[in-house]
């Protein structure tokens, strides 16, 4: 229920923790430093390796000691493990603004598409901008970094493909984008990453 990165020390720590998921449900925050997992300690372990003892069977319990970056204060929790479906987008209108901010989880089959939605849902509730929120996204599908390049540009090209004998293959812009016409901004970070860039790049080069 959480993506996770490393600190400078090479400890785990938590950047997003996933809506509806244990582990925001148990009290995980953005920003914890995973201690142990189930007694582990993970002080030398990859993010890999902490990852892969966090999941595990849903049902079962595992024990993750946290303790919020900068502190000494260690938390305690006992998280009961789950299928955690994960929805590549969510928005919301800003209270008492007409800017909707859009927040992308993943670049996942169908990321374009919920975007889509996204977009006019916002729309027809009164959203006039957008923030796009592109953070702590790793990577995933070409094909729907460009649907969602897309939808905010009316034309160009998005990424150039190049092979290793120099050959170059352009991917322009999709038709019926449905968002031309609305300010944007969009947000990112340091693990703004492989599609993310791709669609963060379009648009700022646009």
């Amino acid at each position: 229920g959480v993506r996770i990165d490393a600190t400078e020390e090479g400890l785990p720590r938590v950047v997003d923790v996933f809506t509806d998921s244990p582990a925001e449900k148990a009290g995980i925050q953005d920003g914890d430093i995973i201690v142990t997992v189930d007694g582990k300690t993970t002080t030398g372990s990859t993010v890999d390796e902490v990852a892969t003892w966090v999941r595990g069977e849903a049902g079962t319990t595992v024990r993750v000691i946290v303790r919020a970056d900068g502190t000494d204060v260690e938390r305690t929790y006992d998280i009961v493990r789950a299928d955690v479906p994960l929805q590549p987008v969510s928005w919301t209108l800003v209270p008492g603004t007409t800017t909707a901010l859009i927040r992308l989880d993943q670049f996942s089959n169908g990321a374009a598409d919920d975007i889509v939605q996204a977009l006019k849902d916002a729309r027809e509730d009164g959203a006039e901008r957008i923030v796009l929120d592109l953070r702590g996204i790793p990577g995933g599908y070409v094909n729907e970094a460009v649907g969602i390049a897309s939808q905010f540009l009316s034309s160009g090209v998005v990424y150039i493909e190049r092979n290793a004998d120099g050959d170059e293959v352009p991917h322009e812009v999709s038709p019926d984008g449905v968002a031309h016409d609305l300010p944007l901004v969009v947000l990112v970070d340091g693990n703004t990453a492989s599609s993310s860039e791709i669609v963060s790049g379009a648009l700022q080069d646009a």
